[in-house]
This record gives C-alpha cells, sequence and structure tokens, in this order.
C-alpha cells in the first residue's frame, strides 16, 4: 500500500466515524417541558445519532412508547427525562466537535504525504495517520459508553402510581440481602493492607488497622450501592480491585497518565496526567471521570479528580459505578463466571490475568465457606 493510499484510507475510517453523530448537534429539551415534548425530541436526537448510540435510542423509544399517552394525559412533567434527553445531546455534539478536529488535522497530514519522498518522513506521517485514527475510534467508544450510561439511567427511571389509571411496570424479583466481607477477609484478599506506593512502605500498626477498617467499609458500601451483592459478584470485584490497587497499597496509578494523552477524552493539554487511573478500579481519563461525576452526583469530581483516591468511599464508589457502568454490566459476567472478559474490560488485556484468575477463585472459596 502506498502513502497516499494508507492517507485516503486513514481519512475515509475518520469520515466514517464523523458521520455517525449527524449534521448538527442534536436538540436540547428545556427542562421542565412534558414527556410528550420530550417524546419528539427524543425522536429528534434517535434520527441524528442512529447510527451511533442506537442502543441509546431504542431505550428512549422503548421507554417513552410504554409511558407517554398515561403520563402526558396527566398533565405531568419529567424534568429528569429531560435532563437526560440534555446530556445525551452534549455527548453527540462534543464528539462530534471532537471528530471535526480530528477530521481536519488527519486533512492536513493527508495532504502533506504526497509530498514526503525520504522513508523517514513518511514512517513519520503513516504514524501521524494511525494517531489520528486511534483518536478517532478513542471518541466513538467513549461516546457509547456515556450514551450506554445515560440509557441505563433512562431505564431505571420510576413514576409514581397516581392517579390510578398510570400503568404500573411488573414487579421485579427482590435483590438478595446484602453480606459484605469482614475485616480479616478484607485483609487476606488486600494482601498489602498495611503498606504503601510503590515500595510497600510498611505502615504504623495504628494507621494500618485505620485503614483497613476504612477500606472495608468503603467497599462494602459501594458494592451493596450497585448491587454486587452474591458471592460470584463479590468475588470478581474483589479480584479486579485488588490487581488494581496494588493488592492495596494505593488507590493511584503509579505511572504518571501521559500515555493517555489524546485517548480517552483527554483533549485538553495536561488531561492525560490529571484524568489518570485512580480508585478502586483505577478510572481513567477525562471521559469517563465525566461519566462517573454524573452517575454518582459528584460533579467536584471533574474538577478535583485526585478526590478519587484522597477520600476512600469516592474511590470505591467509582469502581462500583465503572463496574456497572464503564464498559458494560460486569454484573452479567460475573454472574456467567467469566473473569477472563471481566478482566479484559477493566483493563484491556492479558495484564496480570493469572493473578487475577488465581485470587478470584481463593476469593470465592472464603466467601462461599465464610471464611
Amino acid at each position: 500500500m502506498s502513502i497516499q493510499q494508507a492517507a485516503a484510507q486513514a481519512q475515509a475510517v475518520v469520515d466514517r466515524a464523523r458521520s455517525l453523530f449527524g449534521s448538527s448537534p442534536a436538540p436540547v429539551p428545556p427542562a421542565g417541558e412534558s414527556l410528550e415534548s420530550a417524546v419528539e425530541s427524543t425522536a429528534g436526537l434517535g434520527r441524528r445519532t442512529a447510527g451511533l448510540s442506537g442502543d441509546l435510542v431504542d431505550a428512549h423509544n422503548e421507554f417513552v412508547a410504554a409511558q407517554t399517552r398515561d403520563l402526558s394525559s396527566a398533565g405531568r412533567t419529567d424534568t429528569t427525562l429531560a435532563s437526560h434527553l440534555s446530556t445525551a445531546a452534549t455527548v453527540t455534539a462534543t464528539g462530534a466537535r471532537q471528530l471535526d478536529a480530528i477530521g481536519a488535522q488527519t486533512h492536513a497530514i493527508a495532504q502533506t504525504a504526497a509530498t514526503e519522498r525520504t522513508p523517514a518522513a513518511q514512517r513519520a506521517v503513516l504514524a501521524a495517520l494511525r494517531s489520528q485514527v486511534a483518536q478517532a475510534n478513542d471518541v466513538v467508544t467513549t461516546t457509547q459508553q456515556q450514551a450506554g450510561d445515560i440509557a441505563d439511567q433512562i431505564q431505571a427511571l420510576r413514576y409514581r402510581t397516581e392517579p390510578a389509571d398510570f400503568k404500573q411496570r411488573p414487579p421485579t424479583d427482590p435483590s438478595p440481602p446484602f453480606h459484605g466481607i469482614t475485616e480479616d477477609q478484607f485483609k487476606k484478599i488486600y494482601t498489602n493492607w498495611d503498606k504503601t506506593g510503590p515500595h510497600h512502605v510498611l505502615l504504623p500498626p495504628d494507621q494500618a488497622e485505620a485503614k483497613a477498617r476504612a477500606w472495608t467499609q468503603a467497599v462494602n458500601a459501594a458494592m451493596e450501592e450497585q448491587q454486587i451483592n452474591t458471592p460470584l459478584r463479590q468475588a470478581a470485584f474483589l479480584a479486579e480491585s485488588a490487581e488494581e490497587t496494588d493488592w492495596g497499597a494505593s488507590l493511584t496509578e503509579y505511572a504518571d497518565g501521559s500515555e493517555y494523552q489524546g485517548r480517552l477524552g483527554n483533549v485538553n493539554p495536561g488531561d492525560g496526567e490529571l484524568f489518570k487511573g485512580r480508585g478502586g478500579l483505577q478510572l481513567t481519563g477525562r471521559a469517563n471521570y465525566e461519566a462517573a461525576a454524573r452517575g454518582l452526583g459528584l460533579p467536584d469530581l471533574v474538577t478535583k479528580p485526585e478526590l478519587a483516591s484522597e477520600d476512600v468511599t469516592i474511590a470505591f464508589r467509582t469502581a462500583g459505578w465503572y463496574w456497572r457502568h464503564g464498559n458494560g454490566d460486569l454484573n452479567v459476567f460475573a454472574d456467567q463466571g467469566d473473569i477472563v472478559e471481566i478482566s479484559h474490560k477493566i483493563n484491556g488485556g492479558d495484564n496480570g490475568l493469572s493473578a487475577r484468575i488465581e485470587n478470584y477463585n481463593k476469593i470465592l472459596n472464603m466467601l462461599n465457606s465464610g471464611g
């Protein structure tokens, strides 16, 4: 393949990614408009984003089709749904702007491809094109994840059943009673519980015990909040969290985060370092921090991302959020005992996979036996 063909192929990939977002931002429904009007806005959003976020649009349409008649006839307004639609429109518009910028940069690089004659210059052009394609793919992936999170929130909406002619959702099976882990179990799982940092500096005994109490409480609260409430789910969550926190030694990624610049929504200078991995599952990237902040009602998480490591409760709330909403609902895979797929979704590869599997089996046996 010639360098001109490679440039044309990269341009085509970026252009295709941009086409998924439609030609203009979706309308933002005013907060407080009636649900019936919100449905019309949803349909407009669906037409613009059908290629990118069909699951989101399907979730909107399925929900409102079942509820519109009763709710609108009663004169109800739904500001919550309007807020979700506004967020969806913002996500779409942001992705479009990012891909416009990537498209312009790719076009400029492609223009230079025909003029480069030396092997070194051509290699540099190819590397730049690969980077543009990777950034475009990251934008699409991030936007799809955010759209899925919004869909989950819409599907979770519950309406009061007054007046009496409102239709009720069918009853759901009650969740099993929640049983968290004990401090002794925590220490067996997070084996560096009494140490800190990359060099595993031993903590004074009183500090180590205080850490064990705080982490155990935070882990249990996060698991309860996100329905990580069976031995299969808890074993998987705890095994992944232990690996991601260096077995309890740190809630902050040891690397500086610069490798994430230009990816995972890190579009501003310095975003890679600012939004490096933190928390019980190493939340990473501006896009994930913003989505977690919305999902957990923690707006300060974006302006002060270090909260995800400095506050152990927030650290594990972000881990619980990512488990359910960051890359699909991992409870589904946990229920199937698929720790390999869970590891791939959290880490993106096989890093530490054998340790994760070994720890998962150990934790599962411990939880099942009560040890």
